[in-house]
């Protein structure tokens, strides 16, 4: 581990507080669901939780943020009981990176977000059901998109336990009594946000890298090589194609005026949160993936090819 048990409290008490207040300015009025939750989270909880683990950590340690929201992409294909497949990789990628003396440590968990009703989470359509058969299972499986590597990717081979890689997120936006909650798939259904752990637990613990929490990688920055194990070199994948599209297909977090581009970064102190419009109820302007949809027949899914993402870096300061 990282980081004294009391830093730990420290940053899990700090982004509590930050995740609070995205979650109920979202509740007055409500979200409309899911997308507009998470786009909250990467866009205006990003730069604050930055901010506050920043004053936590200094001046030993030096926090940097990066954080894009892509709504609607990728798309994977696998084949599971003899049935192929398809769905959405996740709604989010969280990645926490730490350097010391002995090196960088990469901490990453792909995020399914899923809104609770009455603290439950019912999956059963076709399209959640694929998606939780992916993630109780990790089957071998390939990205439709051609930006990615077309050989399938198997967990199995990753440095940690599979079982880490995905967890859902139970949102719950009954006012006054808003939470995200990490929930284990493996666990029964339908799921319980009490049978969770807190979303800011879930981050200040991935920064300082428990078990249990996302499944450790080995750090990569930019174009991964094939020497790496899938869940590796498909967690530095998506930070690298995600980070190459065109900033009309994704919004990076940071407020108005916030420089859009491969090497955007958000430190603190964080960027105010961008006024809602005129007579509006929307307090967070996002462009999304969602914006170019194909012609009529194409399946309304996006052409872009990224992922929303939050990557937490943690060094020693200069």
């Amino acid at each position: 581990m990282h980081f004294t048990s009391s830093l730990v409290t420290q940053l899990q008490t700090a982004a509590d507080a930050d995740l609070n207040t995205v979650l109920r300015r979202c509740s007055t009025p409500p979200p409309s669901g899911e997308v507009a939750t998470v786009a909250d989270l990467v866009l205006n909880g990003t730069p604050a939780i930055a901010a506050s683990w920043q004053s936590i950590l200094a001046p030993q340690y030096s926090v940097t943020f990066h954080a894009v929201f892509c709504h609607g992409s990728p798309y994977v294909d696998f084949t599971h009981g003899g049935t192929s497949r398809t769905c959405e990789l996740a709604d989010l990628l969280v990645v926490m990176d730490y350097l010391d003396s002995s090196g960088w440590t990469r901490q990453a968990a792909l995020i399914q977000a899923k809104i609770a009703k009455g603290g439950l989470i019912a999956i059963s359509a076709v399209g959640p059901g694929t998606q939780l058969d992916l993630y109780q299972n990790w089957p071998s499986f390939t990205f439709q998109s051609n930006a990615y590597s077309r050989h399938p990717r198997d967990f199995g081979t990753a440095i940690n336990p599979v079982t880490d890689s995905g967890r859902y997120g139970g949102i719950d936006l009954t006012f006054q009594a808003e939470e995200w909650s990490q929930i284990n798939p493996l666990l029964q259904t339908p799921f319980r946000n009490s049978a969770g752990v807190a979303l800011s637990e879930f981050l200040a613990r991935l920064a300082d890298g428990q078990t249990g929490v996302g499944a450790t990688a080995t750090h990569v920055m930019g174009k991964p090589t094939s020497n790496l194990d899938d869940w590796s070199f498909t967690v530095a994948e998506l930070l690298d194609v995600t980070g190459q599209l065109p900033h009309a297909m994704i919004t990076r977090a940071g407020g108005p005026g916030t420089v859009r581009g491969r090497s955007h970064s958000i430190k603190a102190p964080a960027q105010p949160n961008q006024a809602p419009a005129t007579g509006g109820t929307t307090r967070i302007a996002f462009a999304t993936s969602g914006f170019r949809l194909p012609p009529d027949g194409g399946g309304g899914r996006p052409w872009s090819s990224g992922i929303s993402y939050i990557h937490g870096i943690v060094e020693p300061a200069l």
